[in-house]
């Protein structure tokens, strides 16, 4: 019995596993302050190639947007540049780390800073994240010349935005997650809801099934 159960266990270890490497893309509009808009989840590709384009800065420190140890865009560059990512595979975790390179800070999407906040928030449209105040959310206006940038490369709903909050907690951050904001082509959609996780349990109770059948047959 004992190694059906462990059985079992890897079955919904894998399925598990599976999720975790999704790219939760949120949905609903950041009011700061919003601790609890960061994403739990890594960045993933969904195609070969992953375009950014810097679309939106508020930050008096210097911010920058690197792939691994490999820098990509800097808030000291012009907003609407561009770079791509090629020769990826799809499901890879993209190694994203932003950087706010004034207080020494990295952040890694959908792993806690020390603060035990997430400070990347991923969402479906860039309206969803505010201005500083007086505050009101981003239109196609605010973006700029980035966003003549981004509906050139493919229709502005195809993009997911990604945005930092690059101050932790204890140096007064505000939580609205518009410090550094990127359009993002190619990565992953939200995956189905995790509460309650009806492939994990289907796996599970298949798994069981199936395992209790084999000792009937054997008893028999």
């Amino acid at each position: 019995m004992k190694k059906l159960f462990l059985a079992a266990a890897a079955v919904v270890a894998l399925a598990a596993a599976g999720q975790a490497q999704a790219t939760c893309v949120s949905t609903t509009p950041i009011s700061a302050p919003d601790p609890g808009a960061g994403t739990t989840c890594s960045i993933t590709a969904d195609a070969s190639t992953v375009d950014v384009v810097f679309a939106f800065k508020s930050a008096a420190d210097i911010d920058l947007l690197l792939n691994g140890t490999t820098l990509l865009i800097s808030n000291q560059d012009a907003v609407g540049t561009e770079v791509s990512l090629t020769g990826l595979t799809v499901g890879q975790v993209l190694d994203f780390v932003f950087t706010n390179q004034t207080t020494g800070d990295s952040f890694v999407a959908g792993v806690a800073a020390t603060d035990g906040q997430q400070h990347i928030a991923v969402q479906s449209t860039y309206a969803d994240f505010q201005t500083d105040p007086p505050r009101s959310y981003l239109t196609a206006a605010d973006l700029g010349a980035a966003y003549g940038v981004i509906t050139g490369i493919a229709p502005i709903g195809d993009w997911t935005f990604a945005g930092l909050e690059d101050l932790l907690a204890s140096q007064g951050s505000d939580f609205d997650y518009n410090d550094l904001v990127f359009g993002f082509l190619g990565i992953a959609p939200p995956p189905p809801p995790s509460v309650p996780e009806p492939m994990t349990l289907s796996l599970l109770g298949a798994g069981l099934v199936g395992f209790a059948a084999i000792r009937r047959r054997r008893a028999a």
